[in-house]
């Protein structure tokens, strides 16, 4: 049965005639019966009989994805997500119908929940259906501090947020999950690589513009001094961040060049994090380090420590007030 029904798809002169059974096995008791016919309508769905596909077969597929039966609940994801990047015009008026309701089985298994994700990033593509999708984008954000959730399927909320990011239509919410993204910049693995990587389009598409400090300091502290492999990373977001705030290019960096960069940052915290970094990497290199850059980290350095040492004779002096420190010195005006 199984087999007879995913070859109807293959078969186009018997779908006419057998395609009403077909759908009638959407209600069938065995779950592999079930997904067999999900499977059939999908190969439909790609096919040159896709007229037979009407809104009650679609709203029927819709019915699966709250099945018992997982595999048949990701197959019923599967299959409306080729009726909807196939056919979005012929069936829109059932599509409109159904996206409210993609969203509710997103507490259920970890592989039902990537489907659901999955199957909102193909509406999301699809113009008439983004804004129904932004609708529900406060759902999947909260996914991000819920520790509960895998860590599998919190990086696929974080590649769908990433594939959002260059449509205006999501961005008021997606500057709103900043804060949520940068906690995880200090998870291990691949969820902490993945944040900095989606931070890092959110500022390639300007989403920064209106962060406040807290998000910065937020992300600034999360560097690791001294280890370069997990601050390049950070590094080159924080100077994204900035460059795209001067509307200037964002280039393609090596590590030593972002560090370099660092060094001119605006933020303090990132300039002596950057001459931490650089000197790791500069005791593990074994190609000769170019002179304009070792000039450059020097001078950065020595003014480093200088400040640091006004610091502590001004802390020394004055106590702890920072009011005092601050009309005593003042950082003197940089220079282009």
């Amino acid at each position: 049965m199984t087999q007879y029904l995913i070859c109807l798809g293959v078969y186009p002169n018997a779908i006419n005639n057998a395609f009403p059974n077909v759908a009638k096995r959407l209600l069938d008791e065995d779950g592999n019966v079930r997904d067999a016919a999900l499977q059939a309508i999908c190969v439909i769905a790609q096919s040159d009989s896709h007229s037979v596909l009407t809104d009650d077969v679609v709203e029927a597929v819709s019915r699966k994805f709250t099945d018992n039966e997982s595999h048949v609940r990701i197959s019923a994801f599967h299959t409306f997500s080729t009726i909807v990047k196939l056919h979005n015009d012929a069936l829109q008026s059932a599509i409109m119908t159904i996206v409210p309701v993609v969203i509710s089985p997103l507490t259920s298994d970890s592989k039902t929940q990537i489907a659901v994700l999955e199957t909102l990033c193909t509406l999301a593509k699809t113009e008439i259906f983004a804004e129904m999708v932004n609708d529900v984008l406060d759902q999947i954000i909260a996914l991000l501090s819920d520790v509960a959730i895998p860590s599998h399927v919190r990086i696929r909320v974080l590649q769908m947020l990433t594939s959002l990011a260059p449509q205006t239509t999501f961005h008021y919410k997606l500057k709103a999950a900043i804060p949520a993204i940068a906690l995880l910049l200090e998870s291990k693995g691949e969820i902490g690589t993945t944040a900095t990587a989606t931070l890092v389009d959110f500022a390639t598409n300007d989403l920064f513009t209106d962060s406040s400090s807290d998000v910065i300091s937020q992300i600034v502290s999360t560097l690791s001094e001294g280890n370069c492999y997990t601050s390049e990373s950070i590094l080159h977001l924080l100077f994204t961040i900035e460059t795209r705030a001067q509307q200037a290019p964002v280039e393609k960096n090596s590590n030593i060049t972002v560090f370099k960069y660092s060094l001119g940052h605006t933020d303090d915290r990132v300039r002596l994090a950057g001459i931490r970094n650089l000197r790791s990497l500069f005791r593990n290199m074994q190609n000769p380090v170019p002179s304009k850059l070792v000039s450059q980290f020097w001078m950065s350095q020595n003014a480093s420590m200088m400040n640091a040492r006004k610091s502590r004779l001004l802390h020394s002096t004055y106590g702890s007030c920072s009011s005092t420190r601050h009309n005593l010195v003042q950082e003197p005006p940089r220079t282009s």
